[in-house]
């Protein structure tokens, strides 16, 4: 697979073979200032490590509203991506057959793009959620609305001691 810095908007990978002109070329200012904004591209298009209790800049960017599964090439709004945000929120103890629903706080909230939870359980280990089983009362489930999020813990599941909720999503403009 070939990376190329002439993709700014699908590849976020710098050449590793840059030849910086000669000072006395005519060009010399024109491909200086592309390259740095290769660069400033690529280094604002790498997805952000931040996961805090409040809400966070993700540095992802997602398709513009504009493009449906129908649309196929450029339209007017393809360089308008829309930018993705993040947000922890911790949760306590939700016994067996239990279910926690817990206010987010996302204001603006127009679509999830990525939820998850890794919860403590008391047998003790560590679950990612959702976590299906093959016992069908074992499971541990999460859905997430404009408002809060609900984990649901099956009736034959251990009960959680705590844990912490990671919703991803793209806000109103």
């Amino acid at each position: 697979m070939a990376f190329s810095s002439d993709l700014p908007l699908t590849s976020n990978q710098n050449s590793i073979s840059l030849e910086v002109p000669n000072p006395d070329d005519p060009r010399f200012v024109d491909i200086t200032n592309l390259i740095l904004k290769r660069f400033a591209d690529s280094m604002n298009t790498k997805e952000g490590a931040l996961y805090n209790r409040v809400e966070q800049a993700t540095f992802q960017r997602w398709y513009p509203t504009s493009i449906t599964a129908a649309t196929t090439g450029p339209t007017s709004q393809s360089l308008n991506f829309r930018p993705g945000y993040r947000i922890v929120v911790p949760f306590g103890a939700i016994g067996a057959g239990g279910t926690l629903t817990t206010a987010h706080g996302i204001v603006g909230l127009v679509q999830v793009t990525d939820y998850r939870a890794i919860v403590n359980t008391a047998t003790p280990d560590f679950r990612v959620v959702p976590y299906p089983s093959t016992v069908l009362v074992e499971y541990i489930a999460m859905t997430v609305d404009t408002v809060n999020f609900t984990i649901a813990v099956g009736a034959g599941s251990p009960a959680i001691t705590s844990g912490f909720a990671v919703i991803e999503y793209l806000k109103i403009a």
